[in-house]
């Protein structure tokens, strides 16, 4: 049996995760959608978007998701 998920403290762990120095882009990624799975959101994928944009370090992946639709 799963541990029961705090969807407000992944809410807010999502909203205030920055991905550390030298932190591969995939292991932060693998962390954001575990944190967006457990949130219980209406709008999950924009909160992962949105996630990724302001915790990514490279500035151009930021740049090519803010100009996604």
């Amino acid at each position: 049996m799963a541990p029961k998920s705090n969807f407000r403290l992944s809410r807010y762990k999502l909203r205030d995760l920055r991905q550390d120095t030298g932190e591969p882009i995939d292991s932060f990624l693998k962390y954001v959608r575990l944190l967006g799975s457990e949130c219980k959101c209406a709008d999950c994928n924009e909160q992962i978007i949105d996630a990724i944009i302001f915790g990514v370090n490279n500035d151009s992946v930021k740049t090519k998701l803010m100009k996604t639709r």
